[in-house]
């Protein structure tokens, strides 16, 4: 039964990842640049608030620079 479920879990999390891949696809074919960096900015905090093992308060951080 836990087999099925990581399969189930794995099988969501592709899909997830291919949704947003198309969704970065799309917007660098639009041509908007800041929608590119806005979007792969958010990518990169969320990226950073999953993995760090710091509460340091690192978005504003990042907004600074």
């Amino acid at each position: 039964m836990q087999s099925l479920d990581k399969a189930l879990i794995t099988k969501k999390l592709n899909g997830v990842r291919n949704d947003l891949c198309n969704h970065i696809r799309k917007i660098g074919k639009s041509g908007d640049f800041s929608l590119l960096l806005d979007t792969e900015r958010c990518i990169v905090e969320n990226d950073l608030f999953r993995y760090s093992n710091s509460k340091a308060k690192w978005p504003i951080a990042l907004k600074q620079h």
